[in-house]
């Protein structure tokens, strides 16, 4: 079973039929169909999260085709390495860069999200071959998609709030600093493996065999 969504450049994204996607989306997610989902749904909340798919597509059908020049992907309810099956909903790829993208289609937003993103961000930059081996800077952004205020930065949890326009906005101030790298193969970043960051292990082998701090 793959352990994404759906994947595809950003001209693949632009061109892709919503419609199609959300059906490939439910596939994966509840082996039906967006008709049976409809119609049968298998979980409490499969109708919201349709809902919730077509709501995070129309948003980035409207901010993608402002970087579509760029080189770079889009993967859709990837399954973060031994997260119990915690999935971002979009991970964003460029040369260099891999941003997190958390979506919110209502304006009052909790702690928990930001936390939640956060999260993601930490997981991904620290325990992710594939991110240690091409040195990925990983950044976070909850989607507020009905947020008037196109970019905000969320200092406490080190991560954006993006509104309206904020992606693009954001890309496009990414875009000037691109390193002189190569686009990270979509195949090699799903086929990484779980793997700490060597200070981790260094900090657990620590911890685990009694040394202290010289706080203690």
């Amino acid at each position: 079973m793959n352990n994404f969504g759906w994947t595809g450049s950003f001209k693949e994204f632009v061109d892709v039929e919503k419609h199609y996607l959300v059906n490939t989306l439910c596939l994966h997610q509840y082996n039906q169909t967006l008709k049976e989902a409809k119609e049968n749904p298998v979980e409490d909340g499969t109708l919201s999260q349709i809902a919730a798919w077509y709501d995070c597509i129309r948003y980035l059908k409207d901010e993608i085709p402002f970087i579509e020049h760029l080189p770079g992907y889009l993967i859709f309810e990837y399954e973060i390495l031994r997260s119990g099956r915690r999935r971002p909903d979009v991970l964003l790829f460029l040369p260099g860069e891999l941003l997190v993208l958390e979506f919110k289609s209502y304006t009052n937003v909790y702690e928990d999200e930001y936390i939640q993103t956060s999260f993601y961000v930490r997981d991904l930059q620290q325990y992710h071959s594939a991110v240690q081996k091409y040195n990925l800077n990983v950044r976070g952004a909850l989607v507020v998609t009905k947020e008037t205020k196109a970019i905000e930065g969320i200092q406490a949890y080190q991560i954006y709030k993006l509104g309206v326009s904020g992606l693009k906005n954001l890309i496009q101030r990414i875009e000037k600093k691109l390193p002189p790298t190569e686009l990270i193969p979509s195949n090699d970043f799903l086929s990484g493996v779980f793997q700490p960051l060597p200070f981790i292990i260094e900090s657990a082998s620590f911890y685990y065999e009694g040394g202290t701090t010289s706080a203690d």
